[in-house]
């Protein structure tokens, strides 16, 4: 399919058909959780209770176990969530990169049919200039000074501006504020609410953090960090928690969809980084999805297939009950599935990529280049030409990927090799990136480790 010809079609892309549910569309409410790793979710099986709230959630609507990140860098994974393109094809490959106008985005698509539109985010990586408030009413991205996990003028050597992330109960306060005062009763809403924890620096509230790191675990060291890690994570359930309670008290949670999901994972030094961007092992990519809708998808349901948040855009429409063009996207429609009207795909490949380094260290890494992988059942494979790496993991038997079959396996790797190129010519085009960062912008993502 010709990928940009179709983000054209304001309106042919989309058609009414409203839901039998009292004439109207129900709501959305749309969590994105920054860098949570999957299996440190106790929704998952994690052993400490990180996310009693999800697992509440989970257990009342539906869990993905395999949901893939196509990425572990936060601008991309957003704007494939709100478009239901892969970064390849909207081009913002790393953040400071600004998605175009002419690319519809999920808000976009849903204005048309009376919904009010807002986002709450908390992190300078997702400012309206790099192009995700397209289709908004209402994008809040200003963090004053009280709001932010930072304190310090300085971080890792360079001038942090204050307000480069938000913590997480400001970001619950300032979207409940919205459903209470600005929400119109007589729309339907999209509310999308980024959350910004776990990301480093790992600074939960300290009445938090003693239920997660050890006892005596000596000051910046690997347990002590996990700790705190983990303990952002249950703070930002307990909030994400908080939010959902509200749509009870507004008596308004029956008629929303619910989605959580989150935009990459963290290394852990699981292969020897601990922070993300660098690497497209699982750890960085797979992550936590739940939808809930209680008219629409029944309680209860864990899909082991593999999915990608690349799905919830056309998922979400689906699930609105808006009629609209499969073939106009990139990601899959999950809502027959949800409905038990179908089955998943258990052989479906994963598509997976790493921004561009000029080359640097990260840690004892050199990075330089992209990376590509594909996931295809129990078969990973990555390469990466500039670096001269090519990598194949059999997942089933080596779920941490330490054994390197390429040269055992080489059949598997040049199939897997041949249908990930052939991905890459489909979803490449050759329109224009744009940069939209001032030297004061690019200090921020520098801050945040996001920047050479």
């Amino acid at each position: 399919m010709a990928l940009f010809s179709v983000t054209l079609l304001a309106a042919g892309l989309v058609s009414c058909q409203r839901p039998d549910t009292e004439g109207r569309y129900p709501n959305v409410l749309f969590v994105s959780v920054d860098t949570t790793r999957r299996d440190h979710c106790s929704a998952y099986g994690y052993s400490l209770d990180t996310t009693p709230r999800l697992h509440t959630l989970g257990d009342q609507g539906a869990l993905f176990e395999m949901a893939y990140a196509p990425t572990a860098t936060t601008a991309p994974s957003h704007a494939t969530m709100l478009t239901g393109y892969y970064p390849l094809a909207h081009r913002v490959v790393k953040n400071g990169l600004a998605l175009r106008d002419e690319i519809e985005t999920l808000p976009e698509l849903l204005r048309p049919y009376g919904f009010q539109t807002a986002a709450v985010v908390s992190a300078f990586v997702l400012d309206s200039k790099f192009g995700l408030a397209q289709g908004f009413d209402k994008y809040d991205d200003e963090i004053p000074p009280e709001e932010t996990a930072w304190k310090k003028d300085d971080f890792i050597g360079h001038r942090v501006p204050r307000g480069v992330d938000r913590r997480s109960d400001f970001t619950t306060s300032r979207a409940i504020q919205w459903l209470r005062t600005d929400r119109d009763p007589a729309r339907p809403f999209f509310l999308f609410v980024h959350y910004f924890a776990p990301h480093y620096p790992y600074v939960p509230p300290s009445d938090i953090a003693p239920h997660f790191v050890p006892a005596g675990a000596r000051r910046n060291s690997f347990e002590q960090r996990v700790g705190l890690y983990d303990a952002e994570i249950a703070f930002a359930d307990a909030e994400i928690g908080r939010l959902i309670d509200e749509l009870q008290d507004l008596e308004i949670e029956a008629d929303t969809i619910v989605v959580v999901t989150a935009d990459h994972g963290e290394g852990l030094n699981q292969h020897g980084w601990m922070f993300h961007g660098v690497h497209i092992y699982e750890e960085a990519v797979r992550v936590p999805l739940i939808l809930r809708f209680r008219q629409r998808i029944p309680a209860g349901q864990v899909f082991e297939e593999p999915v990608e948040i690349v799905d919830l855009t056309p998922t979400i429409l689906d699930l609105v009950g808006v009629e609209f063009d499969e073939e106009a996207f990139q990601g899959k429609n999950l809502g027959p599935a949800l409905r038990g009207q179908a089955k998943l795909d258990p052989r479906r490949p994963v598509f997976l990529q790493r921004r561009h380094f000029n080359g640097d260290y990260r840690g004892t890494y050199w990075v330089k280049g992209e990376l590509f992988g594909i996931r295809d059942g129990p078969w990973k494979y990555v390469e990466g030409k500039e670096e001269n790496l090519r990598q194949l993991f059999n997942l089933d038997h080596d779920p941490w990927e330490r054994t390197n079959l390429i040269d055992e396996s080489p059949d598997v790797a040049r199939r897997l090799a041949q249908k990930l190129n052939a991905w890459m010519d489909r979803s490449r085009n050759a329109l224009p990136v744009l940069n939209q960062m001032s030297e004061e912008d690019i200090e921020k993502l520098r801050a945040l480790g996001y920047v050479q």
